[in-house]
């Protein structure tokens, strides 16, 4: 993983430009990762309107060696938001240093999100959004997309009408 510490977090890019403020919002992350605005922080700044930077893939192994030892529900923050960047990823990370761990990162997520969705009571948005993390770090993108986005509306072909996919009942569309 790139160091906290080092002077790399310049060269990468966040949704801002410089990824040099990254390492401080990992810091705030490291410290309490159940942080609120930490967390809001690093979502508008490593997956801002689920564009990922340069600095995503780096901050991702970071995201998810910060919950290793966290109570299962208190690992969900940083895991969905790696496992949204993870789903975002167009090509495999082609960053030299962050590539290596990026992949080693996700065979640890795999397993905590396992353990957390089979053991964790999770209500039904942490498990939608646990279960889309999985999707993307088991790499099916499209499955993690549709789970991370199910709660968005969609316009019908047909009717030109927009579906709210999460509605209960009956769908009508009269024309």
């Amino acid at each position: 993983m790139i160091g906290l510490d080092s002077e790399k977090w310049g060269d990468l890019q966040g949704a801002y430009g410089s990824a040099y403020g990254v390492p401080d919002i990992l810091r705030r992350l490291y410290a309490n990762p159940t942080d609120k605005d930490a967390l809001n922080d690093a979502w508008s700044t490593l997956c801002h309107q689920s564009t990922i930077y340069s600095a995503s893939v780096a901050a991702a192994p970071h995201l998810v060696a910060l919950t290793v030892n966290l109570h299962l529900k208190d690992r969900l923050g940083p895991l969905i938001l790696a496992g949204s960047i993870a789903a975002n990823l167009k090509t495999p990370p082609n960053f030299i240093e962050a590539d290596e761990h990026f992949d080693e990162s996700r065979r640890l997520a795999i397993y905590m999100l396992t353990e957390t969705i089979q053991y964790g009571g999770l209500v039904y948005e942490d498990l939608r959004y646990s279960l889309a993390a999985l999707a993307a770090y088991l790499g099916d993108s499209k499955l993690s997309q549709t789970l991370f986005n199910l709660d968005s509306e969609i316009q019908c072909p047909n009717w030109g009408e927009e579906i709210d996919l999460l509605q209960t009942g009956e769908v009508s569309v009269e024309k």
